[in-house]
């Protein structure tokens, strides 16, 4: 049983450290996901986005990203992060093209729905007391 406990471990550990699809797979997903499928269904699956403008050609073109922030401990760093730009022609507003920039791991949780920023802070510093003699 134990031998069977060690094994499931194992396999989760390892499965955490999997490498995420690549980001034309991410895109992939989003566009059978919302390819010409209404822009409503968009905004209403994954909220406001990150950025919206209406073309010259009455066009709509809607951005979201997904960044995340980890402090490292008194600088802050951008891991990683990604940007998925939907564009929906007048007068049908059905999403013609998916377009997805950044890096992997930020575009694959982009692709699951994961919008907006996650911030990591490092864990405070534990506090050392020295002891006190008395003397």
């Amino acid at each position: 049983m134990l031998r069977h406990a060690f094994a499931l471990l194992l396999v989760s550990i390892l499965a955490a450290c999997a490498t995420p699809p690549t980001v034309d797979v991410s895109r992939q997903m989003l566009w059978d996901k919302f390819g010409h499928h209404s822009l409503d269904d968009l905004l209403l699956a994954w909220g406001p986005p990150t950025a919206e403008t209406t073309l010259t050609t009455g066009a709509r073109m809607v951005t979201y990203t997904r960044a995340v922030i980890q402090n490292g401990g008194g600088v802050d760093t951008s891991d990683y992060n990604c940007k998925a730009s939907f564009l929906a022609p007048a007068p049908s507003y059905k999403i013609e093209n998916v377009s997805l920039d950044g890096n992997a791991g930020a575009c694959s949780e982009l692709a699951s729905g994961h919008t907006g920023t996650t911030i990591y802070s490092a864990p405070p510093q534990p506090i050392f007391f020295a002891p006190v003699r008395a003397y």
